[in-house]
């Protein structure tokens, strides 16, 4: 009697472990273009370029698409962050979403259930289905100021070339 006990609570264990340790059926549409990277909660990187096939995904994951697009849905008690130029996407629960990023902008839809974005600025927005939002980068970056005194062009410091000199490997000096 005492085998069947211990079989009993052995089975008992290695269920409640088998049921913590679950993945979730989060589906990314196969024809996607681009390079997904794909971070798991564990903070373990995946890239995933086009054509390859998308491994399971666990839920709270963090997806990026470099120049591409793709698409998402969520089952029921998942959740996803998608990420684009700044942006962070939350799908959640029975949500689907599209997110194509490249270059400098980005477009996410909402396709099914609600979709909140955390812009680059800190503003929420909630898109509701059918929604989209522009992602962007929004501004142009300046060069960084120079130290003072420095020129930011022309002929060296202390000299250097006379004026309308060509430029070649005879006519580089060199300095102590």
């Amino acid at each position: 009697m005492k085998k069947l006990e211990f079989k009993i609570a052995v089975f008992g264990i290695m269920s409640l472990f088998f049921c913590s340790a679950q993945t979730y059926a989060m589906t990314i549409n196969p024809d996607f273009q681009g390079t997904l990277v794909v971070t798991s909660p564990a903070g373990e990187v995946n890239l995933i370029n086009a054509g390859e096939p998308v491994p399971d995904l666990v839920s709270n994951s963090i997806i990026e698409v470099l120049n591409g697009e793709f698409t998402i849905a969520t089952a029921e008690n998942e959740s996803v962050q998608l990420s684009c130029h700044g942006a962070s996407v939350s799908v959640d629960g029975g949500s689907s979403a599209s997110l194509s990023c490249g270059g400098d902008s980005g477009l996410l839809k909402a396709l099914k259930g609600s979709v909140t974005v955390l812009d680059a600025a800190g503003k929420k927005i909630v898109l509701a289905e059918g929604e989209e939002y522009s992602i962007g980068s929004g501004e142009k970056k300046k060069a960084p100021a120079t130290a003072a005194g420095e020129p930011t062009g022309g002929a060296p410091i202390g000299g250097g070339l006379a004026q309308n000199t060509p430029v070649d490997s005879r006519s580089l000096e060199s300095s102590p």
